[in-house]
């Protein structure tokens, strides 16, 4: 194994997953906080007619938006909870779609290099 391999086996899993950029999911509310380490990796894409959002929860860390509300949680916080909230809720009430459509899942060349990595590891 070299640098070369393991560019063309970079290249290819970027090809395949396609990059955060080009996320095409609807219905979907990703999150981040700013000290959440996988915000580096996160897609900005925001489509509000697809309903896909990308936030931030300024000062808040890895899945802090899924937890009980606490005293002392961030007005950012508190905001993207709600907004997360109402978004599942117009899920729920929106009608099943008729035709199956597909989405391509999205990694990015980092996330790509390092599942790479473990492949190379494991073998």
């Amino acid at each position: 194994m070299n640098i070369d391999f393991v560019q063309k086996k970079v290249l290819q899993t970027s090809e395949h997953f396609s990059l955060p950029s080009n996320y095409t999911a609807k219905n979907v509310v990703l999150t981040n906080g700013d000290y959440d380490p996988w915000s580096a990796l996160r897609s900005d894409v925001n489509n509000e007619t697809r309903h896909q959002f990308s936030k931030i929860s300024h000062g808040s860390s890895h899945c802090a938006d899924m937890l009980p509300t606490i005293p002392g949680d961030s007005a950012d916080l508190l905001n993207l909870r709600d907004f997360v909230e109402k978004e599942v809720s117009y899920y729920l009430d929106s009608p099943l779609p008729t035709k199956s459509s597909s989405t391509r899942l999205f990694l990015s060349p980092l996330i790509c290099f390092f599942i790479l990595l473990s492949l190379i590891f494991i073998e």
